[in-house]
């Protein structure tokens, strides 16, 4: 059978967000220490070469002819995967252009949008990084663009107009990355503590679910079948240097996760006979994407005969990735900007007795109330049914 419980409302005492105030204190001597948080600087160094592998990504961070003297006022993106760098660190109305067409945008009330950023639809679209509107983007005359760290054609236009470039792996990447990317972010925009707050956080829920900090023991000790898949445009996807960062939290729990080298595209099309042979005790299905909102994915789950035949769902191990909006890719908990809460979300699935103690409402309550600025409960409430 599938389940349909998108996320736990049970917990007892033990809330993670708890150990904010010890970590408080580490968190100003990281500020003042930690040479991870460094920000980059190259003299506008172009990119090795024009695909995406992970062999050929720029170093993330600052590119620009000479060093910034004051944080950037006025900011062009056109990479959607750097959005959750905008909203973490609340620069949204320093931003003139978007890539509109890439991102779904929903305004209704209590949404991710209509709370953080009203006037989205105001904004210029510039493009992804695959088509540039060059035009658009540079004619708002921004401060510094933010960039992937793949290169693309438009790069030599920026270089030439000597606009400062921050660039970005986004999912691309490990969590390391995503982390240093924060610190960086955060250094640029005089916002350093919030950065190291994110990264102690993020962190937090990563120990938490790899070893018991109150016992030294190890999380799990049996290894579980998983099988993280994405449902899109009738294709079931899995794999490759998208879910790079996915795989490993999914391992780090004990999972044996079906997928494909990290070598492979960033989006492998599973066949029935690939899931079928590979039998997941448990499957994750991600159906919310950057361009598209929520896809329903249950109707079509229940037309495909082949899924009865999973041990999955048999066992009712069947789960949708909770998305606190279900219009907004930001919001997906396996996206790299709600990971904290998707690692803890997914450690409760995999290992209900072991996690029982962590309560999800106050996790999220407290993380997009801390970290986003935004009413978790008007956001996942009342918006739970819109497409």
């Amino acid at each position: 059978m599938i389940n349909n419980k998108k996320r736990s409302r049970g917990g007892s005492t033990f809330v993670l967000s708890n150990i904010l105030a010890v970590l408080s204190a580490a968190v100003f001597f990281t500020v003042l220490f930690s040479a991870a948080g460094a920000l980059f600087y190259s003299g506008g160094a172009a990119c090795a070469a024009e695909n995406i592998s992970f062999a050929n990504l720029c170093e993330q961070g600052l590119y620009a002819p000479a060093p910034l003297s004051k944080p950037p006022e006025k900011i062009a993106v056109f990479y959607p995967q750097s959005l959750s760098l905008i909203y973490l660190f609340g620069v949204q109305n320093k931003v003139s252009v978007l890539p509109l067409s890439k991102v779904k945008i929903s305004l209704h009330d209590g949404g991710f949008f209509s709370q953080l950023d009203p006037g989205i639809l105001s904004k210029k679209d510039g493009g992804y990084p695959a088509k540039p509107d060059i035009e658009v983007i540079t004619g708002a005359g921004p401060d510094i663009i933010i960039s992937p760290t793949f290169k693309i054609k438009a790069d030599a236009f920026f270089e030439k107009l000597k606009i400062p470039l921050f660039r970005v792996h986004g999912t691309f990447a490990k969590y390391e990355n995503w982390l240093d990317a924060v610190l960086k972010f955060g250094e640029l925009f005089g916002q350093k503590q919030k950065a190291a707050e994110y990264n102690q956080y993020f962190k937090k829920t990563i120990e938490l679910t790899s070893v018991r900090p109150e016992t030294g023991e190890t999380a799990v000790k049996n290894t579980k079948k998983a099988a993280h898949i994405v449902i899109n445009a009738n294709k079931y996807i899995a794999g490759g240097k998208k879910s790079r960062f996915i795989k490993w939290f999914l391992t780090n729990m004990g999972c044996e996760v079906l997928d494909y080298p990290d070598s492979a595209a960033d989006e492998v099309v599973l066949s029935v006979e690939d899931i079928v042979k590979f039998d997941p005790e448990y499957i994750f299905i991600d159906t919310v994407t950057h361009a598209g909102g929520i896809e329903n994915a249950s109707l079509k789950i229940l037309k495909e005969d082949f899924w009865k035949k999973l041990r999955a769902y048999k066992e009712n191990k069947i789960y949708f990735v909770p998305a606190d909006d279900n219009t907004c890719f930001l919001t997906n908990r396996f996206f790299i900007l709600c990971a904290p809460l998707g690692i803890l979300w997914a450690a409760k699935m995999l290992h209900p007795e072991k996690f029982s103690e962590i309560d999800l409402e106050k996790e999220n309550e407290m993380f997009y109330r801390k970290f986003l600025n935004a009413d978790y409960k008007k956001m996942a409430g009342p918006n739970s049914g819109v497409k």
